[in-house]
């Protein structure tokens, strides 16, 4: 395994775009459904729709993260997060790694830039874990099917 790069990174996030999108859509829907059809709320419905928003986005990258390493555009990109001595990263460390992708957000082109060359992102810097890329990831799994 070896450090994944950039476009690779790139390519799978926006692949995990589409579920997330699909997500996010889902609990606006029901959010106006609960709303009466209006699709204007006030302060404190807006406010809870955007956290729930928020929890179901972490929620998805930490349960894919902690089940096998790897989102859905992860898995289509061939790309594994682990801990820097090689174990899966904990539940802790997952919703720490999601919770810190929010507050970075305004930071992801230059972590995304700070990716070049197989250096960690800012990140992985701080939570001691890494992306890697397996070109062999796809053919242990489709091995036991």
């Amino acid at each position: 395994m070896k450090p994944a790069g950039p476009f690779r990174r790139l390519f799978a996030w926006t692949y995990d775009l589409l579920p997330l999108v699909a997500l996010v859509l889902l609990i606006n829907a029901a959010s106006v459904s609960l709303n009466g059809g209006l699709a204007t709320q006030g302060i404190i419905a807006r406010s809870l729709t955007f956290a729930l928003m928020v929890g179901v986005v972490s929620g998805y990258f930490a349960l894919s993260w902690r089940r096998g390493g790897q989102t859905l555009g992860m898995r289509a990109w061939k790309l594994i997060l682990r801990r820097h001595d090689g174990a899966a990263p904990s539940w802790r460390e997952c919703w720490i790694r999601s919770g810190v992708a929010w507050i970075t957000l305004p930071l992801a082109p230059l972590d995304w830039v700070s990716a070049w060359g197989g250096r960690r992102s800012l990140v992985e810097r701080m939570l001691n874990t890494e992306v890697l890329y397996d070109a062999n990831l796809g053919e242990a799994r489709q091995s036991l099917y």
